[in-house]
């Protein structure tokens, strides 16, 4: 009868001399993409449950009263919900915040007028110190030329 398989083969199965060698089935690269991969799968899983994305929505706000009366709500300035207080069916008195908005340019320009003040108090200090230092120079002079003169005049 004749073997499928060569003799070294078959003797090579048979002796337990490799059992304790490790069997590499994927090279270390292929590990790193791997991870590479599970950890952008796991990131994006993440901010799919806790991120958010700002959204732009222009609309007016109504009220229905009990009368069947509507009330249009209106922001004076264009600007950004914040906080809602309310909800849909909830009862409002007169008077009650319904909303928290934010006015980033409004935020914007009163940044940019703080730091103009900030500059304007610097620069009237330098000033004002600069003042001092020229009257004090001044009287120092005055007072040393009527010396001269009641020196000369006596």
């Amino acid at each position: 009868m004749t073997t499928l398989f060569r003799k070294e083969a078959m003797d090579q199965l048979q002796s337990p001399d490799d059992l304790s060698s490790a069997i590499h089935l994927t090279r270390p690269r292929t590990w790193l993409a791997l991870c590479i991969i599970a950890t952008i799968i796991v990131v994006v899983a993440v901010w799919g449950v806790l991120g958010s994305i700002p959204m732009n929505v222009n609309g007016l706000g109504s009220f229905l009263h009990r009368g069947g009366n509507i009330y249009n709500v209106l922001a004076r300035s264009a600007g950004r919900v914040q906080q809602l207080d309310v909800g849909v069916g909830d009862r409002v008195a007169k008077g009650e915040r319904i909303a928290q908005l934010t006015f980033p340019e409004k935020e914007s320009q009163r940044v940019s007028a703080e730091r103009a003040l900030r500059t304007l108090r610097e620069r009237y200090k330098r000033e004002q110190a600069t003042t001092q230092a020229l009257i004090a120079e001044n009287k120092r002079n005055t007072e040393t030329q009527n010396r001269a003169l009641k020196k000369h005049l006596l």
